[in-house]
C-alpha cells in the first residue's frame, strides 16, 4: 500500500514539475492536438485541403477554385470542410494526394484535361463499416 501511495505521490510531484496538474493533462493533450491540425494545415501549404466525414466512397472534384463532392455509395457526407490554398490552373498538371488521414485510402481518379473541364477528381474509400473522419491534402 506504502508503494501505491508513493507512486502517485511521486507522479503529482513530477507533474508539478512540468507545470501540469493532473486535472488539466487532459486540456492540455486536447490543445496540443488542436494547434497540431492547424499547424498541420498550414505547414505544406498544400493547394487544397478537405476534411469530412466518410461512409463506403465519396468523390471530390477541383476545378479553379471551386471543390466540390459527390457520394458515389454509402450515407451522406458530413462535416466538410475545405481550405483551398492554390485554385488548380485550367491547363494539364499533375494532380496528387499529398497525405491522408483515415483509415481508408484516398487516390486521383481524374487528371485535370480540357474534355473535363480543367477537373481533377478524388476518391476517397472507406469499406469499413460506419463512417470515419478523413483528412486529405491534395497538390500540384
Amino acid at each position: 500500500m506504502k508503494r501505491i501511495y508513493l507512486a502517485v505521490f511521486a507522479a503529482i510531484a513530477l507533474a508539478g514539475t512540468f507545470g501540469i496538474s493532473p486535472a488539466k493533462a487532459d486540456d492540455h493533450d486536447r490543445d496540443n492536438q488542436q494547434r497540431w491540425d492547424d499547424r498541420d494545415d498550414q505547414r505544406q501549404q498544400d493547394a487544397v485541403v478537405w476534411r469530412g466525414s466518410v461512409d463506403d466512397v465519396v468523390d471530390v472534384f477541383i476545378r479553379g477554385n471551386q471543390v466540390w463532392s459527390s457520394v458515389r455509395s454509402g450515407d451522406s457526407l458530413q462535416d466538410e470542410h475545405v481550405r483551398v490554398n492554390e485554385a488548380l490552373p485550367p491547363t494539364w498538371i499533375k494532380v496528387r494526394v499529398d497525405g491522408v488521414r483515415g483509415r481508408g485510402k484516398a487516390y486521383v481518379f481524374q487528371e485535370p484535361n480540357r474534355h473535363n473541364g480543367f477537373t481533377a477528381g478524388i476518391r476517397i474509400e472507406d469499406r469499413d463499416p460506419g463512417r470515419s473522419d478523413y483528412r486529405v491534402a491534395i497538390d500540384w
